[in-house]
């Protein structure tokens, strides 16, 4: 609501003073017994006044007038009833009953609504009945005029209600209701009223409610949480509203104060609880029996109660959200052990109770006015392809169990229709064996559905889908064996896991299609396409092309108004949208001026410590490196065509590993250098617009590599390149001198020390136990995803705010990975006042010294797990600030139910990514990758840990792609000779103590 001041009629107004804005207004409580609007109201007098006869009959003027007089005439209901029409017709003593309907004496109780509805004409009144005072007298007047008293008892057992009920019309404003209103009709005396069955498994008030739509409708934007006054509107919408407790549940208060879990078991016996999600708490009251949650909603940011009561003397259970309960007695005809579902109007869906609502079955088609509902509801209908696939048609016609393979390699498929009945679905594995797409059929809506999935190696690209609902995700970014799930609503899912087989040149898939129609049920069908199937990589060429033959910058830039000569960032990011490059690409991408670039001499940062000569003078726009290695050349080179934007791309000689390895920018190749002929010339191309172009002489005897590169951008197929860079020509690089007892090599592990760590913990009486332990298993989640060693990642663990500050774990603990985990896990909440300052004084002076176990050459991290709750904030800043003085990097993760923001984003490290606020369950992994993630690196490799980390016994053998597995993350692979030797058959057949011809082949054990 504004206040306007205009002084203009034809111009905008002078003062325009917003008085509410989306405020959220309380309606007062109604007052149901209304008196006549003249307090001294005389019907005598009206007719004397009006010269009307006692006797006379009202016309219609006189009538009005009457009607006015009293205020009834916006309350009537138009047309009038007629007592010779429906539904009155055919009554006997006055009455009719036809009980599929409303009772029409206009006291409607709706027990599964869980509301009382009273009205005379149109004055109506709604109340819940758990807000309704059950055997006292009631009264609703329309004025004084029409008056309605009834009282009512809920006869639970019976399942019935008992009414009294008397209608009066008064035409005196002082009337005794009982001598002078001139018509008294008791309508009930004692009258049963049969209650309806409730289902309490409800749908939507709304029918087919969407809530983008709803949305869309009501021109809102969808953000989490939504605004007060939208979130308002919603649950008013869906007729929530009425039945929310106010105030709401308070997760934090003393009823749900939890220890450990977010259960709070009052019952005082052992009971095995499961773990509850962050945004729900519960509470096991004393009765044992007796289950009161309070889960949060942050779309609502609202919290709900929903409750369960047993009762095992009386054998019944009362379940409950907000307002809105039900009891049912648990004896003859209550099904144990079967899931019965309560929902608030239906803010939820399921396929039975959808379809019991409209007296259907899933064993017939449904009539297409309910399909059409049915996919609306769950809105799917926008993501429907507009000609469903068909299993008859090809590639899926003829198929042979349940598949159609075009894949000559011989890959073994499982039956897809070995299930009794067969699962309703077709595969076809196309001819590169690299994609599979299904129809899936789903009988009672007869439609079908489409889903895909395929992998690209050569453009290291995942193209997965359902129906429209299509992506393509690059691999170079691809989190490999990880399970995941790619849905459609949550009804047609896609389950896979893939493991990237590098050395072997193959994929390790499992793959697997579900079907599921309930939210909380399991799903209806699951059919498992692929366990663990290797799957092969197609042939890719060095040189990947134009994304189309014919691509050209000139005519793309012509095509879009873009000035080719002067192109501006945003018109470089749209040309690398078109040219299809973007995915490889790094973003931002490096700079010349920071390292390993610079500084450089003639455009060379070179750090080899053996000599290198003739190396050639770059062109302004490029700068190298040279690692210490002497046979690494990483370059940055700006391309002034697009702005500047810079190409990171690398030749990487590794002679002791024996690897080829060249990048541009995200883009990789790495080969054996078994494999590749000395002095060929190779190239390497991204997309035809970026390539590298090397040749590599080995000079053995000299123990040198002399090599050429060149790199090119080429903007336009078919024509020359637009700028060329020669790097190397015939420059000699030294190689690397080679250890030969390097131990285990983990794949992807980092080769340089990653710091020394030290977790403080906040155990203080503000932070609260429950937290406590979630913050010991954020921190165990951490140091799991760190690589921990002697010269890698060192950890501490120190926890304060209790009755002593307390070592538990510090750095001088062989370094070992479980003891360290379980001397964290094993920590018990001794809760006190917490002194920050004394003890981050004691931390940054004592934790990171050599002899605590620390090491002055490499970065100190502190890691901060606190609420911050703690006095003298300012002297807790200057002592963070000595801190990081002394070089210490403070890591600041607010927790507990109230923790200081503001504080703990004081003491943090200058990065903003210093400062981590987020669930407890990703914690782990965010600080880890703050420091350096993943993959343990120490020197000590053991098949038992391997072993149990792949979720395997001791003494289990391992199958073929646990083999490949085991090898691939120890680089074995790349060194094994695909025409491996046998003991037996071959050179080494006919042996005579091992021997033969003094060549041996060894078997491992």
């Amino acid at each position: 609501m504004n206040l306007t001041v205009c002084m203009e009629s034809s111009e905008p107004c002078d003062i325009i003073v917003p008085v509410l804005v989306d405020t959220v207004l309380p309606k007062p409580v109604c007052n149901w017994k209304t008196g006549f609007i003249d307090p001294d109201f005389s019907y005598s007098a009206f007719l004397t006044e009006n010269d009307i006869g006692v006797n006379d009959t009202l016309d219609s003027t006189q009538l009005s007038m009457l009607l006015h007089t009293l205020g009834l005439t916006d309350f009537l209901l138009s047309p009038q009833c007629d007592r010779s029409g429906a539904p009155y017709t055919g009554a006997v003593d006055g009455w009719t009953n036809r009980w599929q309907g409303s009772f029409e004496t206009r006291v409607n109780f709706e027990p599964c609504l869980f509301k009382l509805t009273v009205s005379i004409e149109e004055l109506t009144f709604d109340i819940l009945l758990s807000d309704y005072v059950w055997t006292e007298p009631t009264d609703v007047w329309l004025f004084g005029f029409v008056r309605m008293e009834f009282t009512a008892v809920d006869l639970v057992v019976e399942g019935d209600y008992m009414l009294d009920l008397v209608l009066r019309v008064c035409m005196e404003a002082d009337a005794d209701t009982t001598v002078l209103c001139f018509i008294n009709i008791n309508v009930l005396t004692k009258y049963r009223l049969p209650k309806e069955q409730c289902d309490w498994d409800f749908n939507f008030f709304v029918n087919g409610f969407s809530l983008n739509s709803w949305l869309a409708t009501n021109n809102y934007t969808r953000t989490e949480p939504l605004p007060l006054s939208v979130s308002a509107h919603l649950l008013s919408h869906l007729n929530i509203q009425s039945y929310l407790n106010h105030p709401t549940c308070q997760q934090g208060g003393s009823l749900y104060t939890t220890v450990g879990t977010r259960w709070n078991n009052v019952c005082g016996k052992e009971i095995d609880l499961p773990m509850l999600s962050e945004d729900i708490v519960c509470r096991v009251n004393d009765s044992c029996t007796t289950i009161d949650c309070c889960v949060n909603v942050p779309l609502l940011n609202q919290t709900f109660n929903f409750y369960l009561d047993i009762d095992p003397c009386y054998q019944e259970v009362t379940v409950g959200i907000e307002k809105m309960l039900t009891t049912q007695k648990l004896l003859d005809g209550y099904t144990f052990g079967s899931f019965n579902n309560f929902t608030l109007l239906g803010v939820d869906f399921a396929l039975n109770q959808w379809l019991r609502v409209r007296s259907e079955s899933t064993d017939d088609i449904l009539p297409a006015y309910y399909i059409a509902e049915f996919l609306q509801q769950l809105d799917l209908t926008s993501y429907l392809q507009d000609t469903p696939c068909s299993r008859d048609n090809v590639p899926y016609v003829n198929a042979t169990n349940g598949w159609h393979s075009d894949c000559a390699d011989n890959i073994t498929l499982p039956s897809l229709w070995s299930d009794s009945p067969p699962n309703p679905l077709t595969c076809s594995f196309n001819n590169e064996c690299s994609g599979v797409s299904c129809c899936i059929d789903s009988m009672f809506i007869n439609r079908s559905f489409y889903t895909n999935l395929e992998l690209d190696p050569c453009e290291q690209k995942l193209h997965i889908g359902i129906e429209k609902l299509q992506f393509t995700v690059s691999l170079l970014d691809f989190v490999f064996d990880k399970d995941q799930e790619f849905s459609l609503k949550k009804t047609i899912r896609i389950l896979y896991n893939i493991y990237d087989l590098k050395s072997e040149d193959e994929y390790l898939i499992t793959l697997k299609i579900a079907v599921c129609w309930e939210t909380y049920l399991p799903c209806d069908w699951t059919a498992t396409l692929f366990e663990n199937t290797r799957i092969p990589k197609k042939p890719c060429s060095q040189r990947m092309d134009y994304v189309t033959p014919d691509f050209s910058l000139t005519d793309w830039a012509a095509d879009n108004g873009v000035d080719v000569n002067n192109m501006i960032d945003l018109d470089v990011h749209k040309f690398y949208d078109a040219a299809d490059i973007g995915w490889f690409l790094q973003f931002p991408s490096c700079d010349r001026g920071d390292s390993p670039f610079g500084p450089s001499t003639n455009g060379w940062n070179n750090t080899c410590p053996g000599i290198i000569t003739d190396l050639n003078d770059l062109p302004s726009t490029t700068s190298c490196h040279i690692s210490t290695s002497c046979t690494d050349v990483r370059c940055c080179v700006e391309i002034p065509t697009l702005n500047n934007f810079t190409v990171d791309f690398t030749v990487s000689l590794d002679d002791c590993q024996k690897t080829l390895t060249v990048t541009i920018e995200k883009w990789t190749h790495s080969q054996m250098l078994h494999n590749y002929t000395w002095g060929t010339e190779e190239y390497f191309w991204v997309r035809g617009i970026y390539r590298i172009k090397f040749r590599v002489i080995d000079l053995n005897d000299q123990a040198l590599f002399r090599l050429y590169i060149s790199f090119e951008a080429c903007f336009d197929a078919g024509q020359p390149c637009t700028q060329t860079v020669d790097v190397m020509n015939s420059i000699e690089l030294p190689k690397q001198e080679c250890t030969w007892s390097t131990g285990y090599r983990i794949s992807d592990c980092p080769l340089y020390v990653l710091g020394d760590l030290v977790f403080l913990l906040d155990e203080s009486i503000s932070v609260g136990a429950s937290h406590f332990n979630k913050s010991l298993e954020a921190i165990a989640s951490a140091v799991n995803n760190l690589a921990i060693g002697a010269n890698l990642t060192r950890v501490g663990f120190v926890v304060f705010g209790g009755n002593q500050t307390t070592n538990r774990t510090i750095f001088d603990m062989n370094y070992d990975k479980a003891a360290i985990l379980n001397g964290i896990l094993d920590t018990k909440h001794d809760p006190g006042i917490a002194n920050t300052v004394s003890v981050l004084k004691y931390i940054c002076d004592n934790k990171f010294t050599e002899s605590a176990g620390g090491r002055t050459d490499v970065q100190n991290y502190l890691v901060v797990l606190s609420d911050g709750r703690s006095a003298n904030h300012e002297d807790i800043k200057i002592q963070a600030d000595l801190c990081s003085t002394a070089g210490i990097r403070i890591i600041g993760v607010p927790i507990g139910d109230a923790a200081n923001d503001a504080l703990l984003k004081a003491i943090s490290y200058f990065d903003p990514s210093y400062y981590v606020k987020t669930v407890y369950n990703d914690l782990g992994p965010t600080i880890a990758a703050l420091v350096n993630s993943s993959v343990d690196c120490s020197s000590g490799f053991f098949l038992k840990s391997w072993k149990t980390g792949h979720g395997l016994a001791d003494n289990a053998v391992l199958n073929q792609w646990q083999i490949s597995s085991l090898m691939q993350e120890n680089r074995i692979t790349e060194y094994v000779v695909s025409d491996q030797c046998s003991l037996t058959d071959g050179m080494f057949s006919g042996s005579i103590d091992g021997w033969v011809n003094g060549k041996y082949c060894l078997r491992p054990v």
